[in-house]
């Protein structure tokens, strides 16, 4: 029987590791082409809703995009526009 539990202990210390660095705000750098802050399309829905949730879920969020009149920021992440 204690072979059974100690077998289990394992996998409780990684679930609680797990839990423990889920719960913490992540730093994310997104690298976007085509900018979805240039034209409406589902592209550019999917990459703001993205961006949006990650930062209601408390990361910090960097995005890099080919845009050059990007805004500076959107829902508090920080966006850099580039172009050729």
């Amino acid at each position: 029987m204690a072979q059974a539990e100690e077998a289990h202990a394992p996998l409780l210390q990684a679930e609680e590791a797990d839990a423990e660095w889920s719960s913490r705000p992540r730093r994310i750098a997104l690298f976007v082409e085509p900018s979805p802050f240039a034209y409406i399309s589902g592209y550019k829905n999917r990459f703001q809703n993205f961006i949006k949730h990650l930062r209601e879920m408390g990361d910090e969020v960097l995005v890099v995009t080919t845009h050059k009149g990007a805004p500076e920021e959107f829902y508090g992440a920080k966006v850099i526009g580039s172009w050729r």
